[in-house]
């Protein structure tokens, strides 16, 4: 169910973009004075297009002052040609997606239902960062709650599809993508981390920002994702809510970082001079 749930959303998601390139073929240019075609404002105007009406001026009594373009640049985009076939095309669209509301509705029912047993599980893997109620149940219904079928946690990341692939010769390791595993799951733990990453003060978050810069986007979301399917196996196995851990200074790390940003600072121009263990700028110096 869950699974057919994120086709259900996909599709409609898809009828939606059908409807915005139904009218951008009329010329009418919605998507690029609204933030939203879906909000109140589009539907409302839609719905008028759809029932046949044409009048710009009608239609300009949806705009409101917390609009974010002018109101000559709303009247601009709406000032196309609508025939009878794309009134078609948006009542059929706009049906279709009803139909999807009522899948979801009807899905959702059943899964909260089929959900109800892992309340427990369900409540402690919201508490890792990124990780929310759908998300929760995405994960629950692709590993369920019985972890001794998994020998340890690299288990159960490499049954996920997040475990880096492994790849040496001649004594080198070769960059190579991650193991095949459940697709399923392993967009959700990336959709994780990527709510992860926003979240302040989060051990998941400075993972992100340490491979970023080396690894680009992807790759360090894939890690991030491999961090969280991680966290999942121990909150699971041992029924406790998720604790960060805690951040222990590396002097090592710290003495690269200061070579590295002080030689970033010499490239740019400013020179540094060591006091005492401390560093000043040539105007710091001058001040004191």
């Amino acid at each position: 169910m869950v699974r057919y749930r994120k086709k259900v959303v996909g599709q409609t998601a898809s009828e939606k973009n059908r409807i915005i390139k139904v009218l951008e073929d009329a010329n009418i240019k919605l998507s690029g004075v609204l933030s939203n075609v879906d909000g109140a404002v589009g539907t409302k105007i839609i719905k008028e297009l759809t029932d046949g009406e044409t009048s710009v001026d009608k239609l300009m009594s949806h705009y409101h002052g917390r609009q974010k373009v002018s109101r000559e640049e709303f009247r601009k985009a709406l000032d196309g040609k609508v025939r009878d076939h794309h009134r078609l095309m948006l009542q059929l669209h706009k049906n279709s997606i009803s139909d999807k509301e009522g899948q979801l509705k009807a899905l959702d029912e059943a899964i909260d239902r089929a959900s109800a047993a892992y309340k427990v599980e369900i409540e402690l893997l919201q508490t890792i960062p990124g990780v929310g109620k759908a998300s929760a149940v995405d994960i629950i219904s692709e590993t369920g709650a019985d972890m001794s079928r998994f020998p340890d946690e690299t288990h159960l990341s490499s049954w996920s599809g997040m475990s880096p692939g492994n790849c040496e010769t001649g004594g080198k390791k070769k960059t190579v993508k991650t193991v095949h595993g459940n697709s399923h799951l392993q967009s959700t733990l990336v959709e994780c981390g990527w709510g992860a990453t926003r979240k302040k003060d989060c051990y998941f978050k400075r993972k992100y920002e340490s491979l970023v810069s080396r690894r680009g986007k992807k790759k360090a979301l894939v890690a991030v994702g491999h961090k969280i399917i991680i966290a999942v196996y121990h909150v699971i196995k041992d029924k406790k809510a998720y604790m960060e851990p805690v951040l222990h200074e590396n002097p090592r790390k710290q003495k690269k970082q200061i070579k590295y940003y002080m030689n970033r600072l010499k490239e740019l121009g400013v020179e540094i001079k060591d006091s005492g263990g401390r560093f000043f700028t040539e105007a710091q110096s001058a001040r004191k």
